[in-house]
């Protein structure tokens, strides 16, 4: 289920916006990052995607989603989200005039400075879209993600899953599933467990409120 999203050419040339592509894991976040990337290499936009240091689960120079889709993609350090003004200005220093700027897995980028990279890029008339989590394996905010929801211009798009609960006679809920379940040693993980896990199916799935489930003992 997905609300519509408006591209940089729909907004006006040259006017910087923020975009947000949010939702659980497994909800076709990074593939609609790629698409939307992608797309405007089209018209005649130039972009780039960038990726947090820590997200190294399938290459480390591309953004991949779960079905395998890839695309090129710069690392940055998570804790210095800043560096993400140093590389825009180094390529177009050589001479690529960069329009987009798409942003995977933003929840891991320390939050104050990634506020303040976007909102510089921003400023200088860039469009800067976002793909994270909005809330934790605990169902609580992430990150930098639901600053920026409030922050986004124009149209903002969330994405769902379905719920991957199995029932005993095998069968499996496949409500709507807008929470991000974890894992641990095959039990839901503990409310005081480390946050900032990478991971995929191994270690996720995604939920319905009514199935998420965070223990406390």
């Amino acid at each position: 289920m997905k609300e519509r999203l408006e591209t940089s050419q729909e907004m006006g040339s040259g006017r910087g916006a923020l975009i947000l592509i949010f939702g659980p894991m497994f909800s076709g976040k990074t593939g609609e990052l790629i698409d939307r990337v992608d797309s405007e290499s089209h018209v005649g936009q130039y972009g780039i995607i960038i990726k947090p240091s820590n997200d190294i689960r399938y290459e480390a120079d591309k953004v991949v989603t779960h079905s395998g889709r890839k695309i090129d993609a710069y690392r940055v350090d998570k804790g210095n989200p800043q560096e993400i003004i140093n590389l825009i200005a180094e390529q177009e220093s050589k001479g690529d005039c960069i329009d987009i700027i798409g942003i995977d897995e933003a929840q891991f980028f320390e939050k104050f400075s990634l506020i303040k990279a976007i909102e510089k890029l921003i400023n200088n008339g860039k469009t800067v879209m976002v793909a994270g989590l909005p809330t934790d394996y605990r169902d609580e905010p992430y990150g930098a993600i639901p600053e920026l929801i409030a922050k986004a211009d124009l149209t903002i798009q969330r994405t769902t899953a379905r719920c991957t609960h199995k029932f005993e006679d095998g069968s499996y809920c496949k409500e709507i599933a807008t929470k991000t379940q974890r894992f641990t040693d095959g039990e839901p993980s503990r409310y005081d467990e480390e946050v900032d896990i990478v991971g995929g199916k191994e270690l996720y799935e995604a939920r319905c409120r009514q199935h998420h489930e965070v223990r406390k003992d």
